[in-house]
């Protein structure tokens, strides 16, 4: 496994999972793992959470975290990237039994991945 590439929390969180074969609960770790960076981040209480936490992070205009060095098409499509991956991968995860093979498990925790770098990296617009 591709450990280097992989976010540490992400490792953590996710790794044991995929080994045992239970791919979804892999995958709502991860995307789990998006909310409690993004929280902690901006300092959100406990009580903001999914598509709305995310929305507060990098609305293009005024997200906590939207980098505004990005033109304004940019953030649109960050902020359609952090929540379309959220809502589409953890969602289905959580609300109903989907078949995933290792691969397709791999590749949404990938993505995860990626967005939580991207959130670390971010810097808070104070």
């Amino acid at each position: 496994m591709p450990e280097s590439y992989v976010h540490p929390t992400i490792v953590k969180k996710c790794f044991a999972l995929l080994n045992s074969g239970e791919f979804d609960s892999a995958v709502i770790q991860a995307f789990k793992a998006i909310e409690v960076t993004t929280r902690e981040k901006i300092s959100a209480p406990a009580d903001m959470f999914g598509e709305r936490l995310l929305k507060k992070a990098f609305n293009p205009d005024d997200g906590v975290l939207t980098n505004k060095n990005l033109p304004k098409s940019e953030r649109c499509a960050f902020l359609n990237y952090i929540t379309g991956a959220f809502s589409f991968y953890r969602n289905s995860s959580s609300h109903r039994d989907i078949e995933l093979d290792f691969v397709s498990a791999f590749d949404r925790i990938a993505v995860a991945s990626d967005l939580i770098k991207a959130i670390e990296d971010a810097e808070a617009n104070v």
